[in-house]
């Protein structure tokens, strides 16, 4: 039987930029315990719609337009400068022996990373609403304390919805989470089962994801690699910057694009790899302002050779 659900009206990970107070921009990269934690002060976050009227009047939309909605327009570059949008036409989608020789060269930098998926997907999923728009060590304090309050995810999703919000207060926006958590939790079949996923068609999986409140396809994306191994590439803010300078997929596509194009371009065996590797250069090398006279990949890269890239100062 194909599972579904009413889909969402709109994808909930927008993202916004700007100053979003101490602790907010400190966010989580994947929601899987063995990805590191990230700080991206000046980076791209997503942000669920209902959050938005939360985060005050300094930050700004990003320029890039929700991944549902079509126009062009300007955009704000991944290393803060302003540029126009590249036309569809201008770009090409890179052929394979590209693609493996800037795997292979992440390789020879960050390693051969290797999945182990934990096959729990409903925790997955929760643990990843938690990880929107903060660090990890405050998304694991959150989620630890939800699951000593209520040892099972039957609990949760038939608690006061304040208990919850309690529970879950570390990790920041609760009043926003412990609600789109508990609906997530009554949109799933009453034996609260994900494990259908290993082997639905990626299609119905993902439509069933998205369809979940506070869900998109980065979050979608991550419940199936990290728990089941699928090959699935989720665009966080480093793969997005470092994918789109790479020329891995149109610079200003937005992310409905970008995870299609990756998972276009990727061998399905690699998806892990490249994934953890791009999150790694984003980190270390190509940041907002990149350290491109660091760049053991600026020969193969299209922003570099624009004439884009400045020398690190300092």
């Amino acid at each position: 039987m194909v599972r579904a659900a009413r889909l969402a009206s709109a994808d909930p990970e927008l993202r916004v930029s700007g100053s979003l107070g101490p602790g907010v921009a400190e966010r989580a990269v994947l929601s899987s315990d063995q990805v590191e934690k990230t700080r991206a002060p000046t980076e791209l976050v997503e942000v669920p719609p209902g959050d938005l009227a939360r985060i005050g009047q300094n930050q700004r939309v990003s320029g890039e337009p929700d991944p549902a909605s079509a126009g062009g327009g300007g955009s704000r570059g991944t290393g803060g400068e302003r540029r126009a949008r590249q036309p569809r036409g201008a770009w090409k989608r890179p052929p394979r022996r590209r693609v493996l020789a800037i795997r292979g060269r992440l390789r020879e930098l960050y390693g051969r990373r290797r999945n182990h998926p934990h096959e729990e997907p409903v925790s997955e999923l929760v643990r990843t609403i938690l990880s929107q728009n903060t660090n990890d060590t405050n998304r694991d304090v959150a989620y630890d304390r939800l699951r000593d309050r209520f040892p099972s995810w039957a609990e949760v999703r038939d608690a006061p919805a304040g208990e919850v919000e309690q529970a879950i207060r570390p990790g920041g926006l609760a009043p926003s989470k412990a609600p789109r958590i508990q609906e997530a939790l009554r949109r799933l079949d009453e034996g609260l089962d994900l494990d259908w996923l290993r082997d639905a068609p990626r299609e119905d999986a993902i439509a069933y994801l998205v369809a979940l409140p506070g869900v998109g396809r980065k979050t979608a994306a991550c419940v199936l690699i990290f728990s089941f191994d699928r090959p699935e590439i989720p665009v966080d803010t480093h793969v997005h910057r470092v994918g789109a300078r790479l020329g891995l997929f149109r610079e200003g596509a937005g992310l409905e694009e970008a995870h299609d194009e990756m998972l276009a371009i990727t061998p399905p065996e690699d998806a892990y790899e490249l994934h953890m590797n791009l999150i790694e250069h984003g980190r270390a090398i190509c940041r907002p302002r990149p350290r491109c006279d660091e760049c053991a990949l600026r020969r193969m890269c299209p922003y570099f050779r624009s004439g884009r890239g400045a020398p690190t100062r300092g």
